[in-house]
């Protein structure tokens, strides 16, 4: 699908990937700013270094959905602004029917002066494998629930939401 990022190649289950683009919005005041954004099965928006969002997607493959979200108050005219989406990949389990791990978002700003900037998941967004989610950790039952999380907190990328961070990750 155009616009899908496809989780950095990787396809297992209790997947968490990383996805960042920076933008430089235009001069005339925001009047208005929407995301859009849809990821198999949860995710987490960050604009700036600040969560704004988050959404579940355990619908199937063929009837996903996204959030829409007022990110206006987030957004400032000619500044930089950095998206950042966390999203989680289970597999298919209790509750999550077989498809496919990715992410689709739009990111809709109005300006005052009657321009729109759109903003989409495309090949220009720094994708990669969020390391200090550890795989392999055990289900929490045994029916195809939950993973357990394990977390390796040196292993977080510092300021990978926020402007002006240095992403080695290939576009």
């Amino acid at each position: 699908m155009a616009g899908q990022l496809d989780s950095a190649n990787h396809t297992e289950s209790d997947d968490y990937t990383l996805a960042r683009r920076q933008v430089t919005l235009g001069a005339s005041p925001v009047t208005r700013a929407r995301a859009y954004v849809s990821a198999y099965h949860q995710y987490e928006l960050h604009l700036n270094g600040a969560v704004v969002d988050r959404g579940p997607a355990f619908s199937y493959p063929g009837e996903g959905y996204y959030q829409a979200t007022d990110i206006t108050a987030q957004v400032q005219a000619g500044a930089p602004l950095a998206i950042g989406i966390i999203y989680h990949w289970y597999g298919a389990g209790q509750g999550r029917p077989a498809g496919q791990p990715g992410l689709l978002g739009r990111f809709v700003i109005e300006h005052a002066d009657g321009t729109r900037e759109v903003v989409v998941t495309d090949g220009t967004w720094h994708v990669r494998r969020a390391s200090q989610w550890q795989t392999g950790a055990p289900q929490r039952n045994s029916d195809g629930g939950d993973y357990v999380e394990r977390i390796d907190s040196r292993q977080v990328p510092d300021g990978w939401d926020q402007p002006g961070y240095a992403d080695t990750a290939s576009p």
